[in-house]
């Protein structure tokens, strides 16, 4: 049984952001197939989750930050980073996880090493005797000038991306039109697109009112439900005034105040099922960011009529076939929500496309990483 180290710096589970799910479902598809599945988790000041430790057992590895140096380093990159406007690809590199990764080596023999992020991949300029793969979550060139943001984590360059990649035997990429793009930073790579595997939880048709959404509280989610709330939502009441938006998750935390009572903030959810087991209807209204459209495939993986800003299809797996109803317009948006509030065949039909959708694009995932691993 081969064996793979997957380095990361979130822990997951629990799973509570999309990098999170991300890893854990490409994991738990790891082992599924036969692969023998460690993780490094390298920490910073969180604690570590009792539900990391009982989730991986001994096959749990902990490297922790040195804080002090760390501090004299962020200093010296916001420095540098004055002067120039963007980050270098090595800036977050934890110092001492080299050394430390090619201890574990030595001793565990890993065939491949999966880095989250291409800030790690600098440990990829050591002699492991290993495949080298880079799990890309996403791009990072001119990150705050395309999400018109002020701050963002990192904020890289093409060149130094570049860089980054080209340290990879392999780059996976999340979505069709990132690959496009990783291809031509690094034109000898090997670019695979995986997108992310979901479970499918098919559910029963209620045939309510209900319209979901379930988002943490990143400020592109705020923005993406704000422009629902004021620019679509309305439209849709005057056509359906019984109808009720259920917005679910750590994005109830950092919303305003809502005086509307066809709108139902729930707050954290722990269970994901039973949230969606709520309605039949799925929204995505985020036009802003990159990666993955988690929110859109997850809707699906439920069977929910699923409709999305077209931000939210962008480079998604079989654009063509995806069961996802577009709204390029407040009225065409809002124009789909009536429709499928209205018609229960409808709801019945696009529940079973998202389903065998969502399958074929699982199984097309475990194709890829058969390829790229064994």
């Amino acid at each position: 049984m081969k064996k793979i180290l997957v380095v990361s710096p979130v822990q997951t589970p629990p799973v509570s952001s999309g990098s999170q799910k991300c890893i854990y479902e490409y994991c738990e598809l790891l082992r599924a197939i036969g692969f023998e599945v460690y993780f490094l988790y390298i920490k910073g000041q969180n604690e570590v989750e009792k539900q990391l430790k009982n989730y991986w057992g001994d096959r749990l590895f902990i490297y922790k930050r040195n804080f002090i140096l760390d501090v004299f380093k962020r200093g010296f990159i916001e420095c540098r980073k004055k002067i120039s406007g963007y980050n270098a690809i090595d800036d977050l590199y934890p110092i001492g996880l080299t050394h430390y990764v090619d201890t574990l080596q030595k001793k565990n023999n890993f065939d491949a090493i999966i880095i989250n992020y291409a800030i790690l991949s600098k440990l990829f300029t050591s002699k492991l005797n290993c495949k080298k793969i880079l799990y890309a979550h996403d791009c990072l060139s001119f990150k705050k000038q395309r999400l018109n943001v002020k701050q963002f984590w990192i904020d890289l360059t093409p060149n130094q991306e570049a860089k980054g990649l080209q340290r990879c035997d392999t780059v996976l990429s999340i979505q069709e039109n990132e690959a496009i793009y990783f291809k031509y930073l690094y034109p000898q790579g090997n670019i695979v697109t995986v997108y992310s595997n979901f479970k499918v939880g098919r559910q029963t048709i209620t045939g309510n009112k209900n319209i979901l959404f379930l988002s943490g509280k990143s400020i592109l989610n705020v923005n993406g439900i704000h422009y629902f709330i004021t620019e679509v939502f309305p439209l849709i009441l005057e056509e359906e005034p019984e109808v009720q938006l259920v917005i679910g998750g750590s994005i109830c935390d950092v919303l305003p105040q809502i005086e509307n009572s066809n709108i139902k903030l729930l707050g954290r959810i722990d269970e994901e099922e039973k949230f969606y087991e709520m309605g039949d209807i799925a929204i995505n209204p985020i036009y802003q960011g990159t990666g993955l459209k988690i929110k859109t495939f997850e809707a699906l993986a439920y069977g929910k009529v699923t409709i999305v800003h077209p931000h939210s299809a962008e480079g998604i797996y079989q654009p063509q076939k995806a069961p996802v109803f577009i709204g390029h317009t407040p009225q065409e948006f809002a124009k789909h929500v009536v429709d499928a509030l209205s018609d229960i065949k409808l709801r019945k039909l696009y529940s079973d496309k998202a389903v065998a959708y969502i399958q074929d694009l699982n199984l097309f995932i475990e194709r890829q990483y058969h390829q790229i691993l064994l």
